[in-house]
């Protein structure tokens, strides 16, 4: 133990850097609602998990603003049977490391905004992967919409998909 304060203490923490920026990003993704930009959205309703797997359904409930996040295992929220309350609802769901898949009904007008650090983002045909893959989509009408849909999907390394049924 002495040999630890002999390096001196910042020769010791020099070592664990990298861990120090994964604990930095996974704040950045549990927190993204308080830190992100663009929406800023009341959140009315809260689904953080920390390890598992997560499947939400929102059978035949209005979405409003919902939240999800997980920090390891895989998300999936289900919008199948939910309905869009008037004006604009948003889904934002995050995780550290896994995957999310939101299932949208095809009639909804939605804006995606989905990025992560290393892994692969699908919506519809549209594809990326690697590091830093990002896709922005916003369906024709969505501005004019009396009801759409934000869905804003953040993740560090895993998979994120926007699936239209």
């Amino acid at each position: 133990m002495d040999n630890l304060f002999d390096a001196g203490l910042w020769g010791f923490l020099w070592k664990f850097w990298p861990l120090t920026l994964v604990a930095l990003g996974i704040y950045i993704i549990m927190h993204r609602d308080r830190i992100g930009k663009g929406h800023t959205v009341n959140v009315s309703e809260s689904n953080r998990k920390l390890f598992g797997d997560s499947y939400v359904n929102y059978h035949n409930e209005e979405i409003g603003h919902k939240t999800a996040s997980l920090l390891i295992g895989d998300l999936r929220v289900d919008l199948t049977d939910a309905i869009l309350a008037p004006g604009e609802n948003s889904i934002h769901a995050s995780i550290a490391f896994g995957d999310v898949k939101i299932i949208v009904p095809s009639e909804f007008p939605i804006k995606v905004s989905s990025q992560c650090v290393i892994g692969d983002i699908q919506f519809d045909e549209n594809k990326e992967d690697g590091i830093f893959p990002k896709i922005e989509h916003t369906d024709s009408g969505y501005d004019l919409a009396e009801s759409k849909l934000f869905i804003s999907l953040s993740g560090v390394i895993g998979d994120l998909t926007v699936q239209k049924t």
